[in-house]
């Protein structure tokens, strides 16, 4: 739903959207049972509330559904503002990582994301940062070893509160699958995906891959928060495979 009084740039993020030209007609629509799985709420809306009301409203009796606030004050940003902000005019990237991302928590289950930690294991700086921060908007906590010795380092001392690992295995000596091993030879460990650039390590990843094939790099930052999702969903459910 975009709560805005020009949903055009909305309608640009999402396959279906629901528009309203105020803050009463967004409550209207929930109030009478219309499903929503997000909004986008303009702080500088017209009638009774303005979008910062609204949200307020929204997270208080309507705490399933993920409110991002936006505006195109030059005053307002992500670091001033409470909770998930856009400023206007959208950035289309941002904004579409923010719908995968919400969409993804409830199709997980609503975890709790924040309480979620990855490792992502890479010497490419320039592939992992970016996936880095991917994650991070997304609401978890993400650590990143270049090799496999700081990632044995991260395990040895946070073991417990590790819940997945993305390991790429394309690397000249291999170093990756050793890895992989040694986290699985742990019990219980967290979840490993493994990548790779180069076809013969992916195939030859095959016998590890117990949480799912391997991914392909360059990453595809959707991909791997869908394996992510997916990986946490099963452990909630208790699942071993």
């Amino acid at each position: 739903m975009c709560a805005h009084s020009s949903p055009t740039s909305c309608e640009q993020q999402a396959a279906a959207v629901i528009e309203a030209n105020s803050a009463d007609q967004a409550l209207d629509y929930l109030v009478a049972g219309g499903k929503v799985d997000l909004m986008f709420s303009d702080i500088q809306m017209p009638g009774s509330l303005n979008g910062l009301q609204l949200a307020e409203r929204v997270r208080a009796d309507f705490p399933t559904v993920p409110v991002i606030l936006t505006s195109g004050n030059d005053h307002l940003n992500s670091e001033t503002m409470p909770g998930r902000f856009i400023a206007k005019p959208y950035d289309i990237t941002q904004t579409v990582a923010l719908v995968f991302c919400n969409f993804g928590r409830r199709a997980a289950g609503n975890a709790r994301v924040s309480d979620t930690r990855i490792l992502i294991v890479d010497s490419d700086v320039l592939v992992r940062t970016p996936l880095a921060e991917y994650l991070r908007e997304c609401g978890y906590q993400v650590l990143e070893a270049t090799n496999s010795v700081e990632a044995k380092a991260v395990l040895n001392n946070t073991a417990r509160l590790i819940d997945v690992v993305l390991i790429d295995v394309g690397a000249e000596d291999q170093s990756g699958f050793a890895l992989a091993h040694w986290i699985r030879d742990r019990a219980p460990g967290p979840r490993v995906i493994l990548a790779g650039t180069i076809t013969s390590s992916v195939e030859k990843a095959a016998d590890l891959c117990q949480d799912g094939p391997a991914i392909s790099k360059p990453y595809d930052h959707r991909l791997v928060l869908d394996r992510i999702q997916r990986l946490l969903a099963a452990k909630n459910r208790g699942d071993q495979t």
